[in-house]
């Protein structure tokens, strides 16, 4: 009766950790209100316009022959639009900072995983780490942010005009956008692997199986990138960032929490398949089966809808 009334007392270890984060966090906003400036750099545009001066032109103007067909003009289109969407995303400063919050929330979690009650500590092999680690829920968030930055990035920096221009077919553009989702959930699932890889190695559990752990490509980075391929397909038809960004929540969220808006089944729940259970006998068993049915079932669908 007592632990379904009675509330925590404010006092000792509870009150010191409240005290501890509020003033962390009233740390870092007066660190951001006194470094924020609404104003550029003066020294910097001052030393780009010393360097634009500086720059003369000596050769004569000449016509450059140019084949805008052709596989060999999209392919290198597509590459050269891929490693501009990469490199603006993946080498984001809260990017890394997110991948680096991602690597402690995994590495908790999986220390919490294998300790059981009396200290008791379950034996952390390949397959096991990997049934915990495939879950990443929580990273489809992310996914659907950087989404909208990577959809509304020309629209921001007022260059949608110029890149519509250009002789790049829009789909070119689209695939570029949706392969740099690709590339973050590969990050995001890598990240997950070598926190799996740490555990194991501290737990001191060998063999390393890499097959397991090379698997959780095709169970987790799939579902993730097929997420980022809706939430730019959602993007694209709202025509605006934040209403598209809600809109793309009011559609995950019930995904993410089927079962408490009636929809548990995972033919319901968008390239969602429930967690799998590793055994050392089995495996993945015939849920590895059913998850490759699920995403030719869900795969085709944001592709028909771009298209």
């Amino acid at each position: 009766m007592q632990r379904n009334t009675q509330l925590y007392p404010l006092s000792g270890a509870l009150l010191l950790n409240r005290t501890a984060w509020m003033a962390l966090g009233a740390g870092f906003v007066w660190l951001t209100f006194r470094r924020f400036r609404m104003s550029t750099n003066p020294s910097s545009s001052t030393s780009a316009i010393t360097e634009e001066d500086s720059i003369t032109s000596g050769s004569a103007y000449t016509t450059v022959s140019t084949h805008t067909t052709g596989f060999r003009y999209m392919a290198t289109a597509f590459i050269t639009r891929l490693r501009l969407e990469v490199r603006s995303v993946c080498l984001h400063i809260p990017f890394l900072l997110m991948m680096g919050l991602w690597a402690f929330y995994m590495i908790v979690e999986l220390s919490e995983s294998f300790t059981g009650f009396y200290g008791i500590t379950t034996i952390a092999g390949s397959g096991q780490i990997a049934q915990h680690i495939m879950s990443v829920r929580p990273a489809i968030l992310l996914i659907i942010f950087y989404a909208a930055e990577l959809t509304f990035a020309e629209r921001g920096y007022r260059m949608d005009g110029i890149i519509g221009s250009t002789p790049i077919p829009v789909g070119v553009l689209w695939g570029g956008k949706c392969a740099a989702l690709g590339v973050m959930a590969f990050l995001i699932v890598t990240v997950n692997i070598l926190m799996g890889l740490a555990t194991q190695i501290l737990h001191g559990v060998f063999p390393i199986d890499w097959g397991i752990y090379a698997s959780l490509y095709y169970y987790s980075a799939l579902p993730l990138a097929l997420h980022g391929v809706l939430a730019i397909c959602i993007l694209t038809l709202v025509g605006r960032k934040f209403p598209g960004m809600v809109l793309c929540l009011l559609v995950v969220i019930p995904v993410l929490f089927g079962s408490r808006f009636g929809m548990g089944h995972p033919m319901l729940r968008y390239a969602l398949p429930p967690q799998f259970k590793w055994t050392d006998m089995d495996g993945f068993g015939r849920e590895a089966l059913a998850f490759g049915w699920w995403m030719w079932y869900w795969g085709p669908s944001p592709l028909c809808w771009a298209w």
